[in-house]
């Protein structure tokens, strides 16, 4: 069973939170293995403003096979939201942005053990 963790962004970010929600669902449909959710950037810090972007860092124990990524990206893009989605793989990540995330991101979902 995995464990979660669901960082409440409901006081600052209600629309954010909303759609953190359904990017977890489809994440959950679509990975069998744990995985991990990060959150980084403006929405991280709390400097997010209206036009921000959001960023997200996706690691998994397995490797996900590229075509389930593909699937995954395009239903994410499919969400009903203005905001631009910024979706990263840190499996296949470069070292220097692992870092940045692992750093300064917030973990919103699943487990640091």
């Amino acid at each position: 069973m995995r464990e979660k963790v669901l960082v409440n962004f409901d006081y600052k970010y209600p629309k954010i939170q909303k759609l953190l929600k359904e990017i977890i669902k489809i994440l959950e449909k679509d990975i069998k293995s744990p995985f991990k959710l990060y959150i980084f950037g403006s929405f991280a810090t709390g400097k997010a403003s209206y036009f921000s972007d959001l960023d997200l860092a996706l690691e998994t124990k397995k490797d996900l096979p590229i075509s389930d990524l593909h699937k995954i990206k395009e239903e994410i893009e499919n969400l009903r939201t203005l905001r631009k989605i910024d979706f990263v793989y840190l499996n296949k990540a470069p070292e220097n942005l692992k870092k940045v995330v692992k750093k300064e991101g917030v973990l919103i979902y699943g487990s640091e053990r």
